[in-house]
């Protein structure tokens, strides 16, 4: 069971010392969101959010997240290093996958891969890419970039259906330590894919009671397939504030690994440190 942290909205270039005070105080990783842009317009209504809207604007800074665990790898040694979730259908398949084959070398192979399929449209059309059947392209994504990940020749030939196609091609070197794919999400038909397609579920946040809801329709669909929970990883996010309390319980409940917040009011780097240590105090019971 493993306690994670999750860094977001701070200047990008603190990253690195937060990342080797994750290290340093025995937390499991640290994960980074994705998105391109922030939309400053009401385009769209976020499903994990009370209000609807999301908890970044126009102004709050953040970065690519394939380029930030790139520089976060440089800087640590063990932690791993998770995007959680990168919305996989805003890129091209191929280009996706030399990215993220690049940070799992430079990484020594410590990458996590949360998958999702987004939520903003506005998104989608601002970066020219259809918001329909996202989910139906992200699962031949996925296909396509375990393919190029072997380093051996793939062609995908047209056919009805499909959204990509390409001649016989090549990308080097080959991922010689797999990349573990949790699909992100709580729906149906999310847990469908995590289970059947992936090696994991990275869940959405939530208050305790969801998170263990998700928890059980997760476990039940796992069981209903038949396949060996040893071999699939559930990883949630602790309710903000993080409380010990709440991230043991969700450990005990069947989380494999749950991630915690940094809170987004601690913008001095020495304060997010003094809060971690706080946190691996009573969450890892290890000094701080």
């Amino acid at each position: 069971m493993t306690v994670s942290v999750r860094i977001f909205g701070g200047d990008l270039a603190d990253y690195a010392a937060t990342a080797r005070a994750v290290e340093r105080l025995g937390f499991g990783g640290v994960w980074v969101p994705d998105h391109v842009v922030a939309m400053t317009a009401d385009a769209t209504t976020y499903p994990y959010s009370t209000t609807g809207r999301p908890r970044f604007e126009g102004e709050t800074p953040f970065g690519d997240p394939l380029v930030m665990l790139a520089h976060l790898a440089a800087h640590t040694e063990r932690i791993r290093l998770g995007v959680g979730v990168f919305v996989l259908p805003l890129r091209h398949p191929l280009h996706a996958a030399r990215q993220l084959m690049t940070v799992q070398q430079l990484s020594r192979g410590r990458l996590d891969l949360g998958i999702g399929v987004g939520w903003n449209a506005a998104e989608f059309a601002a970066l020219d890419q259809t918001f329909r059947q996202r989910g139906v392209r992200a699962v031949e994504m996925l296909e396509i970039m375990r393919a190029a990940w072997t380093g051996t020749a793939v062609a995908r030939p047209p056919a009805d259906g499909a959204a990509y196609a390409f001649d016989e091609l090549q990308l080097s070197p080959a991922v010689s330590t797999p990349i573990p794919v949790l699909w992100g999400g709580a729906s149906a038909v999310s847990i469908e894919r995590a289970v059947g397609l992936a090696d994991g579920l990275y869940a959405p946040p939530g208050d305790l009671q969801a998170s263990l809801e998700i928890r059980d329709r997760v476990l039940a669909a796992v069981r209903e397939s038949g396949r060996d929970r040893a071999g699939f990883r559930l990883v949630g996010r602790a309710p903000d504030p993080a409380a010990a309390g709440d991230v043991h319980r969700m450990l005990e409940a069947g989380y494999d690994e749950v991630v915690v917040n940094i809170p987004r009011d601690l913008a001095d780097p020495d304060d997010q440190v003094a809060w971690l240590e706080s946190m691996a105090e009573s969450v890892l019971a290890v000094p701080a």
